[in-house]
């Protein structure tokens, strides 16, 4: 693919992909960035070696700090700069009783029959990122964290965590990590419309006009993503 991104034509062969004479036009100035997401050992190998980002999922500050302690360490044997990101919803209110409130409604028609056979399908799952989420949301609590809620898990596959809070606790949650060394972050919520504008109005202007471009931005030398 980058060969793809950099020369006129290109032949390749592999076990699963064959190109002859194949070229892409335009070709994309600066590179396209290559977001590569996990959280076993192998995918840290991968994005040391191939990706320019490297996404983890939410968990516990102590987890997330540990993977990327783990992600470095193959960064620095590869040689090569990689940025890393995070990956979770939101749920932002006004107030914290009210986003945690309007968490709460978020799970709470969850049928026990669909949440048993959800368990039982994530069995027979390899993903260590999806194992970790789903023992979250199996937890005596559903509270990972302060401002951390496990609930999302509960009703889907992928990440099941969320911050939850009042602007202010939202935007201390988003600094830390950003402390911790994360660079780009990829945030939900349900509906989607509805909490997208919440986050836009309640939590994003408190990052304008602090160095967001370079706190929020995308990792130096790739094309920024909207």
């Amino acid at each position: 693919m980058r060969r793809l991104w950099a020369e006129g034509s290109v032949d390749y062969r592999s076990e699963r992909y064959r190109l002859e004479g194949a070229t892409v036009e335009p070709k994309p100035d600066p590179p396209v960035p290559v977001y590569l997401g996990g959280a076993s050992d192998e995918a840290f190998r991968l994005a040391a070696d191939f990706a320019d980002v490297l996404l983890l999922w939410g968990d516990a500050t102590p987890a997330l700090a540990a993977r990327l302690e783990a992600a470095r360490a193959h960064a620095r044997r590869a040689g090569r700069p990689l940025a890393y990101g995070l990956r979770c919803h939101v749920v932002v209110r006004e107030t914290e009783a009210e986003a945690w409130a309007a968490a709460e409604r978020l799970v709470s028609r969850i049928d026990p029959a669909v949440r048993r056979q959800f368990l039982e399908a994530s069995k027979n799952v390899d993903s260590v990122g999806q194992r970790r989420q789903v023992e979250l949301s199996s937890g005596p609590s559903l509270v990972v964290e302060p401002n951390l809620w496990a609930g999302v898990g509960l009703a889907r596959t992928g990440v099941g965590v969320a911050i939850v809070g009042d602007p202010a606790q939202v935007e201390a949650k988003l600094r830390a990590y950003l402390a911790l060394g994360f660079s780009t972050f990829i945030l939900s919520g349900y509906p989607h419309w509805e909490e997208c504008r919440r986050f836009g109005e309640l939590v994003l202007p408190r990052f304008r006009g602090r160095r967001a471009g370079v706190e929020l931005g995308a990792p130096e030398g790739v094309a920024p993503v909207t």
